[in-house]
């Protein structure tokens, strides 16, 4: 095991950094590099084919192109839910958890059934090709 140190912090015009936050994991560590072709889906994590990757404690993608990401939680049960959002060019995204929500009401999300995200994918719609990198902490 390894032990990593995160820190959250922010540099406002001088050379003087704030740290907002710190945690500290002590960890198994995988690193998934996926390519996500012109206008093509590609999975880029999926517990059920991960090993030893199945879960995580910390997720950091980095892509080198936008990508549009797909979270799919409850995967193949009627009440599979799906979410989405936009990975921007080397903006680093990190979730703290794998932790996730089905089967909730459309004015409440935070009422559904607490589960854990099943597949990540990504699609690339800018007319490029993009690499994305997963780090996954456990």
């Amino acid at each position: 095991m390894t032990e990593l140190v995160i820190e959250t912090r922010i540099k406002d015009g001088g050379s003087d950094y704030e740290t907002l936050s710190s945690r500290t994991f002590t960890y198994t560590q995988g690193r998934l590099v996926r390519e996500v072709l012109n206008n093509e889906e590609a999975v880029l994590w999926d517990a059920a084919q991960s090993g030893a990757l199945a879960d995580f404690d910390l997720l950091v993608l980095v892509a080198d192109q936008p990508v549009e990401l797909e979270f799919t939680v409850n995967e193949g049960d009627g009440s599979e839910e799906l979410g989405s959002l936009t990975l921007a060019k080397n903006v680093a995204l990190a979730l703290g958890d794998d932790a996730a929500r089905y089967n909730h009401s459309a004015s409440d999300a935070f009422a559904g059934t607490l589960d854990v995200i099943d597949k990540i994918r990504a699609k690339e719609t800018n007319a490029v090709d993009a690499t994305v990198t997963l780090r996954l902490y456990t």
